[in-house]
């Protein structure tokens, strides 16, 4: 204080002058602060209907914490939707009472022509469309096939293909044909729609069929790591495949790399055809890497589907 006070005195009367009126405009702004509260509510119209109400029942428990022995907890944001709703005091919580349960869908087989509400409930579909699923069957609908199922509003593709390798629809004449599937265009659901293949299995095939640059034949399924030849042999039936799908290999502008990359093809026969490429010029034809060996005719077999020019 004594250094302030001789500050002061070793200023001009204008400088301590204004020290002071700067000293007192701090004081005010220090008592006005701490007056707000008392004067002023705070203002929750600018915050959700719910947030104002659960901060409202937040400050009644506050004021109440002195009358109670323990603490309470409060479980449940829902609570604070209701004005008139009161903490007690001396019950103890119960999480399990406050929250609602959680039904999972539980995927079985199932006809969509003779299943109950309660059941296509339990599957995952929506009490809206289990309900008219069930008016559509009193009023004399029928579902002839699995596709049919979409016609129902409500029902979106994605949900149907979560849903399609559990129905079952007894005489349907059209079901084995919907099963068919594109094997280069089949994403993981599609596969997983068939008998013994998972998730697993679903992306592995997936990522092999990337890696060749799609599939000329339903018999290189048997090339995927770890698949069962009983479950080829289970879904080759329901198989096919679109050649044009196939991605190929430009032999005059791919690198070393990029050929290695083919499961077909290893980096020693890469380099081969790259030094060929590179003494010949311009390849006119894929018959020609037989000719100067640098592919052996077992590799160039399995090679030519993906080899452009062919």
């Amino acid at each position: 204080m004594k250094r302030f006070f001789s500050s002061l005195l070793a200023m001009s009367k204008s400088q301590r002058n204004g020290a002071m009126v700067l000293l007192f405009i701090i004081i005010v702004l220090m008592i006005f602060r701490f007056l707000i509260p008392a004067f002023f509510e705070p203002d929750y119209s600018r915050y959700s209907q719910e947030y104002r109400e659960l901060v409202m029942m937040m400050e009644d428990l506050e004021s109440d914490t002195a009358e109670v022995a323990e603490p309470i907890k409060v479980n449940h944001v829902v609570e604070a939707k209701n004005p008139s709703y009161s903490v007690p005091k001396s019950k103890p919580d119960s999480k399990n009472e406050t929250q609602p349960a959680i039904i999972k869908p539980e995927l079985t087989k199932f006809d969509p022509n003779t299943a109950s509400f309660t059941e296509l409930i339990s599957l995952g579909f929506s009490s809206k469309v289990a309900g008219t699923i069930v008016k559509y069957r009193e009023k004399g609908g029928r579902f002839y096939k699995t596709s049919d199922l979409l016609k129902v509003y409500g029902i979106d593709t994605i949900f149907y293909k979560t849903v399609f390798p559990y129905i079952v629809i007894p005489g349907s004449k059209n079901q084995t044909i919907e099963k068919a599937i594109e094997i280069n265009s089949a994403d993981t659901a599609q596969w997983m729609s068939l008998k013994g293949i998972g998730p697993v299995y679903a992306k592995r095939i997936c990522n092999y069929r990337n890696l060749l640059g799609g599939f000329v034949s339903v018999e290189q399924l048997k090339e995927v790591y770890g698949f069962p030849e009983e479950t080829f042999l289970a879904c080759k039936d329901f198989l096919f495949v679109d050649p044009a799908l196939v991605r190929k290999i430009d032999l005059n502008f791919s690198d070393v790399e990029e050929l290695a990359k083919h499961p077909y093809c290893d980096f020693n026969t890469a380099r081969k055809i790259v030094n060929y490429r590179s003494e010949k010029g311009i390849i006119n034809t894929s018959k020609a890497l037989l000719t100067c060996s640098a592919i052996d005719s077992a590799t160039y077999v399995k090679l030519k589907p993906y080899l452009s020019p062919d």
